[in-house]
């Protein structure tokens, strides 16, 4: 389904993250993103949910991972003073 943002605010930006894995995508953000990292500190005594939450979040990172790249969309803005 097309987005109606490229309409309004034009092209959104795009940065690539090259990786040779998906596992390799996921570590980063278990190490880097502040909530999954408390939340994955805070699952380590609970092995199944922490299996649940990272078969969930490699489902989701999934859809964005292509050619050995992670694409993360963003929509870059600027104000004006008027």
């Amino acid at each position: 389904m097309p987005s109606a943002l490229p309409r309004a605010f034009g092209p959104s930006a795009q940065r690539s993250e090259p990786v040779f894995r998906l596992s390799e995508g996921l570590q980063g953000i278990e190490q880097t993103l502040g909530p999954v990292v408390k939340l994955v500190a805070a699952l380590q005594d609970k092995p199944a949910e922490l299996a649940a939450f990272r078969a969930e979040l490699d489902g989701f990172i999934a859809r964005y991972f292509e050619n050995n790249t992670l694409r993360q969309h963003y929509l870059m803005t600027r104000a004006t003073k008027k």
